[in-house]
């Protein structure tokens, strides 16, 4: 015989949820969650890779190769897509599997998570986009994806929680360090490394420091070096010139093509007046930037010695050509004939070199289409809190 009141006990628990307040349905969903966390203490936990945590991601290089063949297969479906996209990119720090993020209450206790931020998404592309990219790339508004090439990154946002879930494909490519990519998200030029290969030595950037991105050192090491630059940079140096013009783009270029011409014509061209050499390189270079171009500077140098080559400098001469474009002007009286004696034993390469840096950097930023700040979903450009990488099965 049918027990009356447990049936009645059994349906006022089943109908509770329509009669029940909001607020007190809401009380209870949150009360069975943490006891679910209680009975299953892994279920509340993710994985995690920030940015700030150096047993995350070490200082360094962010890809390290082991001794047998380095391979890197990119994406394939899971629901843990993430360890074939970040753990391709990212070196596999085993003190990293021990430090658990706890989930926050918007997500489901069932699923997989990487709890991640903006720095680390950012950089991941840095490592991965192709190094040939269609023009016409930028969008405004922005997009809400990424999907460039092999890379795609998707972000979505919870509208009641404000949680940000992505999901990342993409391969990697180039190699980085943290310093690097860090520096570069922050607006250095897309040319940046660590060190630069001048000839067959290895010589240090002549970016020291955030003041230096303006000057125009790092442009002559673009001439004497083979550095190929990220395929993309944060377009997030403003720059209005001499005259009163504002560049609309590409900020961190004009700043120190405007550095090089001032060290040409100010600190250079004083000694040397009938020069044929630095006056054929500065009518060269001013006729690339007034026309935001790197075709037809030749015929400017015809009837000088610049060429396509940039000659042999040893690493003390390397050293030398870079710091003369990171001094100001006008040069001191008491420090010019020190400049003179510096210089005239490589002027001919530094003067290529000049030429050269502009050429190679006009020829990447002419066109745009390389702006990484305008191509971004906005979820990424203004969120700088965590993300939760998600699986795609």
């Amino acid at each position: 015989m049918a027990d009356w009141s447990m049936v009645q006990v059994v349906l006022a628990v089943a109908f509770l949820p329509f009669v029940i307040q909001g607020f007190w349905l809401g009380f209870i969903r949150v009360c069975f969650r943490r006891i679910m966390l209680l009975i299953e203490s892994e279920r509340s936990t993710c994985e995690q890779l920030l940015w700030s945590e150096a047993d995350d991601i070490p200082d360094g290089p962010l890809h390290v190769c082991g001794p047998q063949l380095c391979q890197h297969p990119g994406h394939a479906p899971s629901s843990k897509c993430w360890t074939m996209t970040f753990g391709g990119v990212y070196h596999a720090n085993p003190a990293r599997r021990r430090n658990r993020h706890r989930k926050p209450d918007g997500l489901p206790l069932n699923h997989e998570f990487l709890c991640t931020d903006r720095t680390t998404v950012l950089a991941f592309i840095l490592c991965t986009i192709d190094n040939f990219l269609p023009r016409a790339l930028v969008q405004w508004p922005p997009p809400s994806i990424f999907d460039h090439g092999s890379v795609i990154v998707a972000a979505t946002q919870d509208p009641h929680t404000g949680i940000v879930r992505v999901h990342v494909e993409g391969q990697f490519r180039r190699h980085l360090t943290k310093v690097e990519a860090s520096r570069l998200l922050n607006g250095y030029p897309p040319f940046y490394r660590e060190t630069l290969q001048c000839g067959s030595v290895d010589i240090p950037s002549p970016i020291k420091d955030d003041s230096y991105v303006k000057r125009g050192g790092w442009v002559i090491g673009v001439g004497l070096s083979n550095t190929a630059p990220v395929p993309v940079y944060m377009d997030c140096v403003k720059y209005t010139d001499a005259q009163g013009r504002t560049r609309p783009r590409s900020g961190v270029f004009w700043q120190s093509f405007d550095w090089v011409l001032m060290i040409l014509k100010t600190n250079i061209l004083p000694l040397f007046p009938h020069d044929r050499n630095i006056n054929a390189t500065i009518n060269a270079i001013v006729h690339m930037v007034q026309n935001e171009t790197d075709s037809n500077g030749e015929p400017w140098l015809v009837g000088s010695d610049i060429g396509s080559t940039r000659g042999n400098l040893y690493r003390p001469e390397c050293m030398r050509a870079l710091a003369i474009f990171n001094q100001t002007a006008p040069l001191p009286q008491s420090l010019q004939e020190t400049l003179r004696a510096d210089i005239e034993s490589i002027l001919l390469p530094v003067l290529t070199a000049a030429y050269e840096g502009v050429r190679r950097c006009i020829e990447y930023m002419k066109n745009p289409g390389r702006e990484l700040d305008r191509m971004l979903p906005e979820l990424l450009l203004q969120n700088s809190e965590l993300l939760y990488a998600e699986g795609c099965l």
